[in-house]
């Protein structure tokens, strides 16, 4: 599949929901726990696994973010498999009044299975989530995705897995927000002096 997704639509349709002037951290990164549910068309069993975060802010309210992770779990043979998941999101980020963050995102997905018949796909994936920034530069953030194969590598007609992620997010640097609207000072004008005088 084309690293060329049909994302930017996600994109344009946001711009009208613009960030407040909160200040939004220029680089984000983070460790994650990940539950998977597998496609049952895969019989593996869902489980836990771990894995790592990486975001740049392109402006206050929009970022690329990536993360991938890696599960083990039992597979239908009864044998221990490997699922390695690497997502490429765009991701708009809504400030919903301190400390809260949600984000929503879409993307890309390229899975890595170690089993017998080591195999890969590549997909479609989806990113909602929840940020909670706990001090200046630590965040608590929960995610739900979902993941789309199309042409999946154990060849049946379409896969879906889906994850529900839960890690902390260190910030690196600042990117402002537009600046704020200070109401105008008026000040007061001499009054005019009478024509006849007083």
């Amino acid at each position: 599949m084309s690293p060329r997704l049909p994302t930017l639509a996600l994109a344009v349709l946001l711009l009208a929901n613009s960030a407040d002037a909160q200040e939004r951290r220029r680089v984000e990164i983070g460790g994650l726990g990940r539950y998977t549910f597998f496609d049952d068309s895969w019989l593996y069993e869902n489980a836990f696994g771990g894995g790592g975060r990486l975001g740049v802010h392109l402006i206050p309210w929009l970022l690329v973010e990536a993360d991938a992770t890696l599960t083990s779990t039992v597979g239908w043979a009864d044998d221990q498999v490997r699922h390695i998941p690497i997502h490429v999101y765009l991701v708009y980020n809504r400030p919903v009044g301190r400390p809260f963050d949600l984000r929503v995102g879409a993307g890309y997905v390229h899975n890595e299975y170690d089993q017998r018949l080591s195999g890969a796909d590549n997909g479609l994936a989806g990113l909602l989530a929840v940020q909670v920034w706990l001090f200046d530069l630590i965040a608590l953030r929960v995610d739900g995705t979902a993941d789309f194969m199309p042409a999946p590598a154990n060849r049946t007609e379409t896969n879906w897995h889906f994850g529900l992620q839960a890690g902390l997010s260190f910030g690196i640097g600042h990117v402002a927000g537009p600046p704020s609207q200070k109401p105008p000072v008026v000040t007061g004008s001499p009054a005019p002096s009478s024509p006849h005088g007083s």
